[in-house]
């Protein structure tokens, strides 16, 4: 009888463990981080920047005209049940207000064009990481770093995309460079959708 309470109890545990393994993936894009702060703007493809958005101090010791600050983020939230464990990330990506600048004698529409298509660009590797995470293998064990190292990897691929933007434009500079990167980044948009 000890013997075969103790194999309930193995098995037992050992159906708990793999019941704690099972785990569902719900990704969502979400238009706020949960702060509203009015400092900044959130992605949702249809609000452009104006240069009232750029609050920030210009910096005068650097070549280039404006700044854009955007960026993209993301929060978890597991609920448990007895169906098993369902994670929820929220993806957003924003743009911040007081940490982008423009100089004042600067503000002409050609380059706002060019600052949108930063904040643009951010978008579009925030999907690019909404994909990956809805593509990955997550389970309870590995979650932080499989999402962590998808995040980091593609953060990365943003910050060369972005510096080869501004390179090859030289920060909207050459007009000709600048015409091949606004229809790049419209066409990406345009496929997903934005």
């Amino acid at each position: 009888m000890r013997k075969y309470f103790l194999f309930a109890v193995l098995s037992l545990c050992m159906f708990s463990a793999v019941q704690a393994q099972k785990i569902s993936v719900v990704v969502n894009y979400i238009l706020s981080n949960g702060t509203p702060d009015g400092k900044s703007i959130f992605y949702d493809g249809k609000t452009k920047l104006v240069w009232d958005d750029f609050q920030g101090k210009p910096d005068n010791s650097v070549d280039f005209s404006a700044l854009t600050s955007s960026g993209s983020g993301f929060n978890l939230e597991m609920h448990g049940g007895s169906g098993g464990s369902t994670m929820v990330v929220n993806v957003f990506c924003s743009y911040s207000k007081p940490d982008s600048w423009v100089k004042p004698d600067k503000k002409i529409p050609y380059l706002l064009v060019h600052e949108q298509h930063h904040f643009d660009l951010t978008y579009i590797y925030c999907q690019k990481f909404i994909e990956r995470l809805r593509a990955a293998d997550i389970t309870e064990k590995n979650y932080q770093k499989v999402i962590g190292n998808l995040y980091t990897d593609t953060q990365k691929e943003l910050d060369q995309e972005q510096y080869k933007y501004d390179s090859e434009t030289q920060h909207s500079i050459i007009k000709a460079k600048q015409e091949e990167w606004n229809k790049k980044i419209d066409d990406e948009l345009a496929e997903l959708g934005k």
